[in-house]
């Protein structure tokens, strides 16, 4: 919606005044899917070990750039504008045994995913090249030998309400298993994450768990979920050769009692009217 490209001028107004703050940030990009407060992709020009975390740290003591939920930090500023390059190099790069940084702070007044209002945790990645000094990456990556087929055979054999099941990223040393589930009362995330865990499949990639109304293939809304349904500290499960994310709407059943606000859907009228509107600008293409 609008807040996407209201997100696109904040990145450029704002990226000068950063700068002077943080003068080792080279350039960031506030991802559409993140609506500005979840996501934020961060270029620095490294130079210490441990400088990552450093700048992490930074953001997250800074004006409005401490709401943000997720930051990942990379050292090759042309990445920001190839999105696909972005995931490969972050999936590739990324050791889930030391280059996650899990932490508290405030959040912003949309977040709903955190347990209390205004305030949560938050998840840092790194994603650069080690320094000297810096310990190697330890090889904490998952990515399993299973077929597309094999994978739907084992998720469905885990429990029948699991009901698609979808490999990303194959060709990445970390690979990603998307799973759409049928939560219930019973059925809750806590039920989900238990099943999955103690299953064959946790080894064959990051496993992300989805609504089963969310279309699985739908790439955009697939990170925008991640981004926008997820408690870093609670709904990521990491251990040893095992990470499971939980992007499903969470309710009383899986013990969050906050409110959950509803998706906005747009009328098929509208969303034809937009797309006439786009078919001939190739600004959006």
């Amino acid at each position: 919606m609008e807040d996407c490209y209201m997100a696109l001028a904040t990145e450029r107004i704002f990226l000068p005044m950063i700068k002077t703050v943080l003068p080792e940030i080279t350039d960031y990009m506030l991802p559409w899917e993140g609506v500005f407060h979840n996501i934020a992709v961060v270029a620095i020009e490294k130079e210490f070990p441990g400088h990552a975390v450093k700048v992490m740290n930074g953001l997250w003591g800074s004006g409005q750039m401490s709401f943000a939920k997720m930051l990942v930090m990379v050292d090759d500023a042309s990445l920001l504008s190839d999105k696909p390059a972005l995931m490969k190099h972050i999936l590739n790069t990324a050791d889930l045994n030391s280059d996650i940084v899990l932490t508290k702070g405030i959040l912003d007044v949309l977040d709903h995913s955190a347990e209390k209002p205004l305030h949560g945790s938050k998840l840092g990645i790194d994603a650069t090249a080690r320094f000297e000094g810096e310990e190697k990456r330890s090889g904490g990556f998952i990515h399993g030998k299973m077929s597309q087929k094999k994978v739907e055979e084992t998720a469905y054999s885990i429990e029948k309400k699991i009901s698609r099941a979808r490999i990303a990223f194959n060709e990445c040393r970390n690979r990603v298993i998307l799973l759409t589930i049928k939560k219930d009362k019973k059925a809750n995330s806590p039920y989900f994450i238990k099943k999955i865990k103690n299953s064959k499949i946790t080894g064959e990639g990051i496993i992300v768990l989805y609504d089963h109304e969310i279309d699985i293939n739908n790439d955009s809304v697939l990170l925008w979920k991640i981004f926008n349904n997820v408690d870093p500290q609670r709904d990521i499960i990491q251990e040893k050769g095992i990470m499971i994310i939980d992007a499903t709407k969470k309710g009383i059943a899986d013990g969050h009692t906050r409110e959950w606000p509803d998706d906005i859907e747009m009328s098929e009228d509208v969303v034809k009217k937009i797309d006439l509107l786009l078919k001939d600008n190739p600004h959006f293409k």
